[in-house]
């Protein structure tokens, strides 16, 4: 039976399997009893069951990936069995193998992997949020996340507002990573490239401007199930807070080896394959004639996902 905005479950049965026309929509809700699938699951202490969660729901996810949930109907005492074929984690929200990327907590929303917190009213007065409340999502102390799910953060927001009163920062703009043999001359006025230590370590520079990008970096694909770590080769010796620095050149599989599951049909395992170079990078900052990339390129996957990145990997050197 499906409410507003999830499918229930009333126990009466010894067991229940969801439909195919029910599997086709996985962002949505489970109501097993009175109980809402998803909160409190962490692995099981006994042998059996792989995990459990608050409600004492038990979680059995077999070789073929169906997912057995058992509970006790406590009106006749009699155990009842949901199915779930061919499960993933974050199908109705739920959780087993992998980490939801973001989750609730003394009244914040957190990023799981870049471990970024907001208030719960900052993200809900972000109008890309609005989903969170039109779908109820916050339950319980609960935070209810699906597959490909995007919570923006107000200081995402940030790099779209007018920059002001930067003064002299922005004179200084392209000379956080210009430290390349071959690079281009400066344009007439500026500083020109400065590298900062005999081992290229860069200065802190401009106050004001988008985050240069490094290795370690956090990237996230639109067709993808799960960010990815950006792996940036030490070919240029030019870094930042000892982490290279990441060029548009940076666009092979071997810089971002997966995002987990691609959201094409069938739901294949995700091996990247960007076309062309990043965009949007600081052409005034080169290494060794290679734009520097910013916190605001991006790159296209060739099956069809834009790939961008959610955390710069360091928050010092701006252009």
């Amino acid at each position: 039976m499906m409410g507003e905005d999830y499918f229930s479950f009333d126990l009466k049965k010894n067991i229940d399997f969801l439909r195919d026309d029910e599997s086709e929509n996985r962002e949505c809700k489970i109501k097993l009893g009175h109980d809402f699938l998803g909160k409190g699951i962490k692995p099981s202490k006994g042998d059996s069951i792989d995990y459990e969660d608050c409600y004492g729901n038990r979680y059995d996810l077999r070789d073929n990936n169906d997912l057995y949930i058992s509970s006790n109907n406590e009106s006749d005492n009699k155990l009842h069995e949901l199915v779930i074929k061919k499960f993933e984690d974050g199908d109705y929200g739920i959780w087993l193998v992998k980490k939801a990327p973001y989750y609730y907590q003394d009244g914040m929303i957190v990023n799981y992997f870049t471990l970024e917190e907001a208030a719960v009213g900052d993200i809900n007065a972000i109008e890309a949020n609005s989903y969170l409340q039109e779908e109820n999502r916050l339950m319980d102390d609960f935070l209810w996340v699906y597959q490909g799910d995007d919570i923006i953060f107000p200081s995402e927001l940030k790099e779209n507002e007018g920059e002001q009163g930067q003064g002299s920062s922005e004179q200084k703009s392209g000379q956080a990573v210009s430290a390349a043999q071959g690079d281009d001359s400066p344009d007439e006025g500026s500083n020109g490239a400065k590298e900062s230590k005999a081992d290229g370590e860069i200065d802190e520079v401009g106050k004001g401007g988008k985050l240069f990008v490094c290795h370690g970096a956090v990237l996230k694909c639109s067709k993808g199930t799960a960010p990815c770590v950006f792996n940036v080769a030490d070919k240029a010796q030019v870094y930042i807070m000892g982490k290279p620095v990441a060029t548009v050149d940076d666009n092979k599989r071997s810089n971002m080896p997966s995002f987990a599951t691609c959201k094409r049909h069938d739901s294949p395992p995700c091996t990247p394959k960007p076309t062309g170079k990043w965009k949007s990078g600081k052409d005034s900052v080169v290494i060794k004639g290679k734009t520097v990339l910013l916190e605001t390129s991006t790159i296209k996957c060739a099956y069809g996902g834009t790939i961008k990145i959610i955390n710069p990997g360091q928050q010092l050197v701006k252009e």
